[in-house]
């Protein structure tokens, strides 16, 4: 039997972001806040208490009571920095399709790179192993 797993608990940033804010105060802004890290990311900056905007394609409830929402897609470098406006963080939590990896994560990090250097906000980036691509279990 194996032990039960606690969570695991969010990366602290450091105390001091671009423009001297302090990047856990103010507006945090997860980009593909309705996938499997986004979703679980929006819910745990709302617990602590943080102000959330989240951004899914066409603007839709995540699960989390109190948060903003927008719809923005993130390969809309406009609509992108729009949803954006006003962070003090923006977390990349876009995972493009497996098929698609190559062709579009380096389009929408840079979209995601410029609409946060738009704001004067710290980027955040949840990576993923799809690089890799397939993986069995043997």
């Amino acid at each position: 039997m194996s032990a039960p797993t606690a969570p695991v608990p969010p990366v602290v940033a450091p105390e001091v972001g671009p423009a001297g804010r302090a990047p856990s105060s103010g507006l945090h802004v997860v980009v593909g806040a309705g996938g499997a890290v986004g979703r679980p990311l929006v819910a745990a900056l709302a617990a602590a208490g943080l102000r959330v905007r989240a951004v899914t394609r066409d603007g839709r409830d995540v699960g989390t009571a109190g948060v903003e929402r927008t719809a923005a897609d993130a390969a809309d470098p406009a609509a992108l920095t729009a949803a954006c406006a006003g962070a003090a963080v923006v977390h990349h939590c876009v995972l493009p399709d497996l098929l698609r990896w190559v062709p579009d994560l380096p389009v929408l990090t840079d979209a995601l790179v410029s609409a946060a250097a738009a704001a004067g906000a710290r980027l955040v980036y949840a990576d993923d192993t799809w690089m890799y691509g397939l993986v069995t279990a043997r």
